[in-house]
């Protein structure tokens, strides 16, 4: 995290952490998502740059992608009943 610009040192360590797909933490939140989340519940992800990643390794997941305010699609929303128990691509 030393190397990192200033405004990434605000950012939890593990939010680095995505190994080798760069998924490995979003790729755990949306397999446990649905145990947490009430029947109307709203799953909101800061992505970053693994939109593709993330689309490819979803296939069948609705992502509903929220724009930053310089145009960039990093944030994704998803209601409860989006969250399909399974439709992760295997690894």
């Amino acid at each position: 995290m030393d190397g990192l610009p200033g405004e990434y040192r605000h950012e939890p360590a593990l939010a680095f952490a995505g190994g080798a797909s760069g998924l490995d933490f979003i790729n755990r939140l949306m397999d446990q998502a649905r145990n947490h989340l009430t029947e109307d519940g709203l799953l909101v992800v800061e992505a970053g740059s693994a939109r593709e990643s993330l689309e490819a390794a979803w296939p069948r997941t609705p992502f509903s992608w929220l724009m930053s305010e310089n145009g960039e699609a990093v944030v994704f929303a998803l209601e409860a009943a989006e969250l399909d128990p399974s439709p992760r691509m295997p690894a």
